[in-house]
């Protein structure tokens, strides 16, 4: 036997907030050290075995594929509060594909029948898929470390003897660990004495959770995290060794050099483990036909009743040549199912009023899927070549992206899950990563420093691109390009303010250092937003799986997408997403792009553009009403199928060339503004400011008018009136718009307010004598006679300047006086015993407001000091 070793006991990044390896890094020094093979045993979970297979093959190193499972010390469906610390840890590796099968159930089942706390299986789930895995009996936290901690020798005895039945002799491992812990020590003469009477092999493994040793730092930093604590908080949940890295060959055999049989069974282990994943295999789900006919003569046959109601009939020769074309290129690259499948939810979700996409990419480039209603695009009218979309030289699955409405896209998911079944129907996962901004944040906070210094490390971050924050090495390398393929760096000037800090300030650096281990690892497990996968047997025999974590309960696979549309579980099958529903993020006020009450008011019609035994078998299958089918029709033409198939502003792709003949929806009756888009009369083409146009602002009684005369001087002039969406409020700027506008020349002036207060010296020149006016007080001069507290009507033309050139006047002799002296008084810029022998005398001078007033005259004619404020701000 060599001298290498082979780790078995090994935690990455996807064992989250616990597991700092990131695995291309692991592998790579994997290899630099001539290890064969390395395993991975993330905690009761496989969300990393694709990744890990797939960094194994790039590297030279032979993955193994296993997982460290929680088995409860009942039965796993018992969930009560003895059980929830009682779960013992068992180290499981796959030995050949049927092992690897079995290892994806018995952690699917862990997380579907067994998850209390943890993801738990029991000894009799473990009976029944035990062949092709190898098991050990864990580490400390296994139940026989955990008898053997309690004295417990004789039934740790027992409990070894029944994991060798369960698993054969052959495939059950006596796990040694030496990390310098007391406990260790403990038990480490009693499992050799286990081992000799029960004739177990011993197995040495090293309980691996970061890469280097230098990580263990970054490590402790991470379990903060997870337990939302200090570094220095007494009584945290810790690792009290550094000796949980990847320690090479050599100091692994002098650690058991009095056991090196046990470092011989990692290199036996890592012989006799050999398990292929195949890759890029494409199966896809057989439809079921409702007349029993093969998928191939049912697809042609509704492909043939969609261009009967989309192109008529007869049929041209263009359009049958076409759809002949197509029709043997998906037969025979055997995308038949896959279609039907995709026609069979867009059906089902028109045929419920749910609001579909028209289809995006290079799916509207196919006449079968134009027919079948799954895309709203022509491919003959618009020339759109089928080969960009499906072509028989390249091996790939076709991609067809299908666009719900976020309020119905739960409903389509049901459907899919009522006729598949619940256990072929998921959704995918997805991973939250730590960014450098969050690692920043975090690191500051658990080591402990004044929250002023993450908070200035974070405010020093450069801004981010397209949506992406840079990562830190792009802070501190020039060299580094970003945004990848850019061949530049444009973060690293960005940065000059986090790096001036890096290096004058020492807790400053120590949070960026630590953030940078963090930066990148998977923080938290989610559901993907668009995926779901369909298979024709349980998801249970293909991925693993688990219950997700919202209100729904409902299952997601434990492998990314990608690693789902790669996988196959043998050479002969293969399951993949069917579709993308994906939300449409766009910053609107209502999710779909179209305002509620809107898109409810609308009628609903079928246009015969859905093929009718698709269109029937959905209604059949949902219980739809017959003619609900929702569509759209353009100026003369008949626009795709689907609620908002023709709506340009929800899906900005090919569908731009609808745009000019989509009715704009009409506004909600009584829309108070709306913003003027024209360009003005008689100004400069190359000027950037033609095109703002004017915007207006109108509500109140008296704007209906005024609205109604520009719309009908429009309609003299031939310019379109803004109608429904163009509606829009008008634009807020930094600053006020001062507009004088004449209806002839169209000028826009623009003058900006200040944004702070304005505060004036001395009293405005006009302040009339004798009795004050109303306008100097409160906001009398903005009511009118009968229409108390209303806004007056702005003149229109040329007259509106004026109007404006006096309220800006009226507005700086509205003075705000304050009787409290602890306030801004005008009073208190006399100065002492005058101001106090000032209000001593205007004290028997009648009201407030009279000896407000009597007094500002006074210091006004003796041209003493003091401060005016505006009333309005």
């Amino acid at each position: 036997m060599s001298d290498s070793f082979v780790h078995i006991h090994t935690h990455t990044e996807y064992s989250m907030l616990d597991g700092a390896s990131r695995i291309d890094e692991l592998m790579r020094s994997a290899a630099e050290q001539g290890m064969p093979a390395m395993a991975i045993t993330d905690h009761g979970v496989m969300y990393g075995a694709v990744d890990f297979y797939q960094a194994g093959q790039r590297h030279g190193v032979k993955p193994i594929i296993g997982s460290e499972l929680y088995v409860a010390t009942r039965s796993r469906f018992e969930k009560s509060s003895r059980e929830r610390d009682s779960n013992h840890h068992m180290t499981a590796v796959t030995e050949t594909d049927e092992g690897y099968r079995n290892l994806m159930k018995l952690v699917s089942l862990a997380h579907l029948e067994g998850s209390y706390y943890r993801p738990r299986v029991d000894k009799e789930l473990l009976a029944q898929h035990a062949k092709g895995i190898i098991a050990t009996s864990g580490c400390l936290a296994g139940e026989v470390g955990q008898l053997l901690l309690q004295g417990q020798v004789e039934q740790a005895t027992k409990v070894v003897g029944e994991y060798r039945e369960i698993f054969g002799p052959d495939n059950f491992f006596v796990e040694l660990q030496d990390h310098g812990l007391a406990d260790q020590h403990t038990v480490f003469p009693h499992l050799i004495d286990i081992a000799r009477r029960t004739g177990t092999r011993l197995l040495a493994t090293n309980d691996l959770h970061y890469t280097h040793k230098q990580d263990a730092p970054v490590h402790d930093v991470l379990l903060c995290i997870q337990t939302g604590s200090t570094i220095n908080e007494p009584g945290r949940f810790k690792f009290d060794a550094e000796e949980f890295f990847l320690k090479s060959p050599e100091q692994m055999r002098a650690l058991f050099r009095d056991h090196p049989d046990a470092c011989d069974a990692t290199l036996e282990i890592a012989e006799r483990c050999n398990v292929t994943l195949e890759m890029g295999v494409q199966r896809l789900p057989i439809f079921e036909t409702p007349t029993g006919e093969s998928v191939d003569a049912y697809l042609r046959r509704l492909t043939y009743e969609g261009a009967a109601a989309r192109y008529g009939d007869p049929l041209t020769d263009e359009v049958r040549e076409r759809i002949e074309f197509e029709l043997s290129t998906i037969a025979s690259m055997g995308f038949a199912s896959y279609f039907l499948i995709v026609a069979d939810l867009i059906a089902y979700a028109k045929a419920n009023g749910v609001r579909c996409g028209p289809g995006r990419g290079s799916s509207a480039g196919s006449i079968v899927s134009y027919c079948l209603g799954i895309v709203g695009m022509d491919p003959i009218k618009y020339r759109l070549m089928f080969e960009r979309f499906l072509n028989p030289a390249r091996k790939e699955m076709p991609d067809i992206d299908m666009d719900f409405d976020v309020r119905g896209r739960g409903e389509v998911l049901r459907y899919a899950v009522r006729k598949y079944g619940e256990e072929r129907v998921a959704q995918i996962v997805t991973f939250a990563t730590i960014k450098g901004k969050q690692a920043i944040r975090d690191a500051a906070r658990v080591l402990g420093m004044p929250y002023v210094v993450g908070d200035r490390l974070a405010r020093a971050y450069p801004p981010g691109i397209l949506g992406k924050d840079p990562p830190l090495a792009a802070c501190f390398d020039q060299s580094f390009e970003w945004p990848p393929g850019d061949r530049g760096n444009q973060a690293f000037a960005g940065a000059s303010d986090m790096r001036s800090l890096y290096q004058t300030d020492p807790d400053s650096k120590q949070v960026i250092d630590v953030a940078r281990g963090l930066e990148g690892l998977r923080r938290q497990a989610g559901v993907h937003a668009a995926g779901v996968v369909i298979s024709d047997r349980p998801l249970v025999e293909v991925v693993p799986v688990r219950r997700a974590d919202d209100d729904h309960g409902g299952i997601v696979t434990q492998y990314e997408m990608n690693a789902v549309a790669e996988l196959g579980d043998d050479p002969r099958r293969r399951d993949r997403p069917v579709g993308e529903a994906r939300r449409d993020d766009r910053h609107r006020r209502d999710p779909d792009g179209r305002p509620r009450d809107l898109r409810d008011a609308e009628p609903r019609r079928d246009d015969g553009c859905v093929p009718a035994g698709v269109a029937a078998d959905a209604r059949r299958t949902g219980e739809a009403a017959p003619g609900s089918v929702r569509g759209h029709r353009g100026h003369g033409r008949a626009l795709p199928a689907g609620p908002d198939e023709g709506d340009p502003e929800v899906h900005q792709g090919q569908e731009r060339l609808l745009v000019g003949s989509v009715p704009a929806p009409r506004s909600r009756a009584g829309s108070a503004g709306y913003a003027r888009r024209d360009r003005l009369p008689g100004a400069d083409p190359a000027d950037p400011a033609a095109d703002r146009g004017i915007q207006r602002r109108r509500s109140g009684p008296g704007a209906q008018g005024a609205r109604e005369e520009d719309q009908e001087g429009d309609r003299r002039r031939g310019a379109a009136v803004p109608r429904g969406r163009a509606r829009a409020r008008p634009h807020r700027g930094s600053g006020a718009q001062l507009v004088e506008a004449d209806r002839a020349v169209r000028r826009l002036l623009v003058q900006p307010r200040p944004r702070r207060v304005l505060r004036a010296r001395g009293v405005p020149d006009g302040l009339p004598a004798g009795e004050p006016s109303d306008r100097v007080h409160g906001r009398a001069a903005d009511q009118r006679e009968g229409q108390p507290g209303s806004q007056p009507r702005v003149p229109r033309g040329s007259a509106r300047a004026e109007h404006h050139r006096r309220a800006a006047r009226r507005q700086c002799e509205r003075v705000r006086f304050h009787a409290d002296a602890g306030r801004d008084d005008p009073l208190r810029a006399v100065g002492g015993a005058q101001r106090g022998g000032e209000r001593r005398r205007a004290d028997h001078q009648g009201s407030d407001k009279e000896r407000r007033v009597h007094l500002l005259r006074r210091l006004h004619e003796e041209g003493r000091p003091h401060r005016a404020e505006p009333a309005c701000r």
